[in-house]
């Protein structure tokens, strides 16, 4: 394949080599990328590649010995020309592929995805890449996992030359200090210095400021701070004219003073300092960060003040903490299937002998050990049975059927998965009952194929709710109320039945648990249709028609540093004895069996929310028409839209204007109220985001609302409740929207402010 760059090479290559990474050493950073590459896309191969002139360098890289290949072969080349991703199901089967020299001979390439590593001017200097031997697809999340994997390095990458800019900065202050130290010379400016040392100091300030690190001074004496630049205004909140001449115990308020006072120690020991630090920022968003601190020492090499350079690593850790979660789950689940078999073959003779041992024992005490050990035996078969449900979602048999023939399995139900022995893990959805077997991924008609049977059918979710609460009003106490809220025309949806009554009763009995002195049990469910808008704010979500199952209860509920854990098997917060810790992850492994996902809110004294979305027997686009039937629309009203996102404040401009409003953006509260300012009469209402820096939704909206009482407000939040809502519940110009939520809710949430009277 011959390299087809674009025409300006050499500006590529001059954005490839300020990075100054081509032949480094490897580093951990990098390496774990490639990983969670790997890992991501369950491939033997990952790849972070960077293309030189004539070469492609591999920074890190996984199931591969060589460290560098030819620039003219492979696909990556063909990648950062075109951009955008490149995926290749199977390689054999286009000819443009099918002779190049990685498929013809080692690693033997059947399969490929690149994403192209854009820096921030937009240049393609390499990519990320994932490999396999045989050839399969790539879910839609696999994909955007891979672009926030290629983001990712482009970050690390910045923040690597960063670190060399402030290395350099370094060494000029070594050079000068003998001259005027500018530290030194910043603490003069507060009492007055000759201008030559003002010139200095506001040189050092614009080199500190290009840096992306916060960069804070600290004196030693005093512990005010004497440096604050910009991305320590960016990171924090505060504005440098804030800080500076306060005690760094006025600013960050909320540190842990035993774990600072240790680092102090330690930098005043040995000189330095390093780790992570979990603080708060101005806005009260808890972030973390990879800090630096550095003993700096005067003319005489006595200490003087302390340098901390701070890095924002805190969506680093949430990807590292989500993967490790989802690598934790597949090892038990890998592990529930392994012994599973063993287990019941233990468990199963002594279920089998207890009722003819208890038939031919006239001692009662005996009966009574015999009994226990029946109970617990069941006990135990059961619990096999949850961590099974959990580890597989469903339960049912692989059969095979031959494509060529056009012979499919007796039991196959229209919907079943079907796919290629080779490899077994790719798979979509088949044909009817007694039909042939759908096209193989692969490609290949000769291939044996495999279909899922299970017991599977269309089903009402009424009918099971319906069952439910008849169990529950007879069997929870009294002092539990119950409350059912059904959609009539609610659509159904191809499931277990079994299975989707398992994942009713652990909910409801969860929520009977959480209400010790009695409270109300909601069930409702209702039709959804999922747009771009929602999905965008949820990973597994898909666009399509979808059935919402509600269960909440108004317990004690859950402790927001708990509710990443409460999925994860055998984590219970019940005493011994009274929960496996199995419920839950059972719970979820089902649905994503269904092909669903999960959603859970909860305030602690208030209750808990569990919202299961189950995707509907329905055509998105035949939903999509009659929903639209039914969506308000305006009238040209200005909207302002608030957040600090980019992606939503695109995705909700968007939904208004296509829907006859206008709309005007704003990244945080403090542009939001300048905005406001000058357009006060011609905006109608604004939409605000509870999470933000500088200035948060709840003083936005407070200094919007001191500026017109009368303007209509919308509170979007992805984490709190609108119980939680610092707001005037008697004010009806405020509504709150939960994220995500759909271009259709906001629509309808929209209209209900602005009508109101």
């Amino acid at each position: 394949m011959n390299l087809l760059l674009s025409n300006n090479e050499a500006a590529r290559l001059a954005a490839l080599h300020q990075y100054d990474i081509l032949d480094t050493a490897p580093e951990q950073a990098f390496d774990d990328l490639g990983f969670l590459a790997a890992q991501t896309c369950a491939t033997p191969i990952a790849v972070i590649n960077l293309i030189d002139a004539n070469r492609q360098w591999f920074k890190a890289k996984v199931g591969l010995d060589v460290e560098e290949v030819p620039v003219d072969i492979g696909f990556c080349p063909l990648c950062i020309q075109q951009r955008d991703i490149l995926i290749i199901p199977d390689t054999l089967s286009d000819q443009r592929f099918a002779t190049n020299t990685v498929v013809t001979s080692a690693p033997y390439v059947r399969f490929y995805a690149g994403v192209p590593l854009l820096t921030p001017e937009g240049h393609a200097i390499g990519t990320v890449c994932v490999v396999d031997r045989v050839p399969r697809k790539i879910s839609h999340e696999q994909v955007e996992s891979l672009k926030a994997i290629s983001r990712l390095v482009i970050r690390q990458l910045e923040l690597r030359r960063n670190l060399t800019q402030l290395a350099s900065i370094k060494a000029e202050y070594q050079q000068a200090k003998q001259k005027l130290p500018w530290k030194e010379a910043l603490l003069r400016s507060m009492t007055g210095v000759s201008p030559l040392a003002e010139q200095q100091v506001r040189e050092q300030a614009v080199l500190v400021d290009i840096v992306t690190d916060a960069i804070i001074v600290r004196d030693l004496s005093s512990s005010r701070i004497l440096l604050w630049n910009k991305s320590a205004e960016n990171l924090y909140g505060w504005k440098a004219e804030e800080t500076l001449g306060k005690k760094t115990d006025e600013i960050f308020s909320n540190e842990p003073l035993p774990q600072y006072w240790e680092i102090y120690k330690n930098v005043l020991k040995s000189g330095s300092w390093q780790g992570e630090l979990q603080t708060i920022t101005k806005s009260g968003k808890k972030i973390i960060v990879e800090s630096r601190w550095t003993l700096v020492r005067d003319e005489h090499f006595q200490p003087k003040s302390i340098l901390v350079v701070d890095t924002d690593i805190t969506d680093k850790k949430q990807l590292e903490k989500q993967f490790l979660r989802n690598q934790r789950l597949e090892s038990i689940g890998t592990l529930a299937s392994g012994i599973a078999h063993d287990l019941n073959n233990v468990l199963s003779p002594i279920l089998m002998s207890v009722p003819m041992l208890k038939a031919s024992c006239d001692d009662e005490r005996s009966r009574q050990v015999l009994t226990i050990v029946e109970n617990n035996a069941k006990r135990g078969a059961n619990l096999v049975k949850q961590v099974l449900s959990f580890a597989r979602g469903t339960e049912g048999d692989w059969v095979k059927c031959s494509p060529s023939t056009g012979d499919a399995p007796k039991g196959a139900a229209f919907g079943d998965r079907v796919g290629c022995d080779y490899p077994k893990r790719d798979s979509h959805r088949g044909g009817e009952a007694g039909n042939a077997c759908a096209e193989l991924p692969c490609g290949s008609q000769s291939s044996i194929g495999w279909a899922y049977t299970s017991a599977r059918t269309v089903l009402q979710l009424k009918e099971l709710i319906s069952e439910m609460t008849q169990i529950v009003e007879q069997t929870f106490p009294k002092s539990i109320v119950v409350k059912t809220e059904i959609q009539p025309s609610l659509l159904p949806f191809c499931g277990d039945s079994t299975q989707i009554h398992q994942v009713l009763i652990n909910l409801c009995l969860n929520a009977r648990d959480a209400m010790i002195n009695g409270g109300t049990l909601q069930i409702s469910a209702k039709n959804i249709f999922i747009d771009q808008n929602f999905a965008k704010m949820h990973l597994d979500a898909q666009v399509g028609s979808y059935i919402v199952l509600t269960v909440s209860d108004t317990g004690i509920g859950i402790p927001n540093e708990l509710l990443d854990k409460i999925f994860e098997p055998f984590f219970t917060t019940k005493e011994f004895g009274k929960g496996t810790g199995l419920g839950l992850s059972t719970v979820m492994g089902i649905i994503k069996g269904h092909g669903g996902f999960m959603t859970v809110s909860s305030s602690v004294g208030k209750g808990t929310k569990f919202q299961v979305y189950l995707p509907a027997i329905k055509t998105a686009a035949t939903q999509l028409t009659e929903d639209r039937k039914n969506i308000p629309t305006g009238h040209g009203e200005w909207i302002l839209v608030v957040d600090d996102e980019p992606a939503i404040r695109e995705i909700t401009k968007v939904s208004l204007e296509k829907n006859n409003y206008k709309a005007m953006t704003a990244s945080d509260g403090i542009e939001a109220v300048a905005l406001y300012a000058q357009q006060k009469d011609k905006i109608s209402a604004a939409i605000v985001d509870m999470m933000m820096p500088d200035m948060d939704g709840i003083t936005t909206i407070n200094t919007l609302h001191k500026m017109n009482p009368l303007l209509r407000i919308i509170a979007v939040s992805g984490l709190a409740t609108s119980e939680q809502m610092l707001l005037d519940k008697a004010s009806e110009l405020i509504a709150f929207l939960p994220k995500p939520h759909t271009a259709q809710e906001l629509l309808k949430t929209l209209h209900s402010v602005i009508s109101r009277h």
